[in-house]
């Protein structure tokens, strides 16, 4: 019986090097395949990816503006989730643990990132501006996809059909923001120093510290925490009270203005680049109708609801 040959050239002198091949592979999947995708759709046959993103960014731009015109309608209910989550029609689907389904809708913002760090342009990532947008982008949703649903307590479950819609635009957005950074978007070391960057990235951070500040006072009304020293009786009983402190002295919904000062502020840090302007067009377009059905409900609700008060931006809106 003739030997198996033998291929001594075949063969890693190092074989941990095939696993660390193999988990790079594995990293950079989630940005290959949605790359597949897209050059599926009409997007497909623009050649330059630039251009594709440009795109992408104004179709989500233009979505943003049409969920704008259409919550803003009479009768209109903002997205089904939290106390709008009982309004969904059999449709939606089943309801997901609310726990679970901030974990899901919001983690695909982190995968997109970390797998296209695996894709990226050697200069892209030795930008100290890239490095510090995408540090910022990154913190975000390390708080909204890991640390915040494991800090949630007896939350509303969520309809399956409003965690598909999340996901799909995390998806879209998480690899839009840091593709751009990672591979086709160099920022001068200069631009470390002009005034817009320090003024974009200071404002993310303030936004970032009001939106924490106000989930945590929302925390602390749930009924888990019955013994809370800043809940007046007549502030309501049972599952809902009325929010004080903090940006609630201004506004009835700072968690979402801090979330629209973050992406206001990345957006001016990077220049108002397109992606990150676009972004900021698509959550004001959602958050803020939000915001003023919330702030019609509290004042339907409770009598003695602050008349000072506003929405979502403190004496405007």
């Amino acid at each position: 019986m003739a030997e198996a040959p033998n291929y001594p050239d075949m063969l890693p002198e190092e074989p941990w090097l095939w696993e660390k091949e193999y988990a790079r592979t594995c990293m950079r999947a989630p940005s290959m395949m949605f790359r597949s995708l897209l050059d599926i759709t009409p997007l497909g046959e623009v050649k330059s990816e630039t251009e594709q993103l440009r795109l992408l960014a104004i179709g989500m731009m233009i979505s943003g503006a049409v969920s704008l015109l259409v919550t803003s309608l009479p009768g209109m209910r903002p997205g089904f989730y939290g106390r709008y989550t009982a309004e969904a029609s059999l449709a939606w689907g089943v309801k997901v643990n609310a726990n679970l389904a901030w974990f899901i809708q919001e983690s695909p913002n982190l995968l997109m990132a970390v797998s296209n760090v695996f894709m990226s342009d050697k200069d892209c990532l030795e930008s100290s501006v890239n490095q510090i947008l995408l540090g910022l982008f990154a913190m975000h949703y390390l708080n909204r996809a890991l640390v915040y649903p494991l800090l949630i307590r007896r939350g509303t479950p969520f309809p399956v059909g409003t965690v598909i819609l999340a996901m799909l635009f995390c998806t879209i957005n998480g690899y839009m923001q840091s593709r751009v950074l990672t591979r086709l978007a160099v920022y001068d070391e200069a631009w470390f120093l002009n005034p817009r960057f320090g003024a974009g990235v200071s404002l993310f951070l303030a936004g970032m510290l009001i939106n924490m500040q106000a989930d945590a006072t929302l925390r602390f009304l749930r009924p888990s925490h019955p013994v809370n020293p800043r809940v007046h009786p007549e502030d309501g009983k049972g599952e809902y009270k009325i929010p004080r402190g903090g940006g609630f002295r201004f506004v009835s919904c700072p968690n979402y203005l801090g979330e629209i000062l973050e992406w206001a502020g990345f957006a001016l840090a990077t220049g108002f680049a397109i992606h990150a302007t676009a972004f900021l067009v698509f959550t004001a377009s959602i958050l803020i109708p939000r915001a003023v059905h919330h702030h019609r409900w509290y004042k339907s609700r409770f009598p003695n609801y602050p008349p000072h008060r506003k929405a979502v931006l403190p004496f405007i809106l």
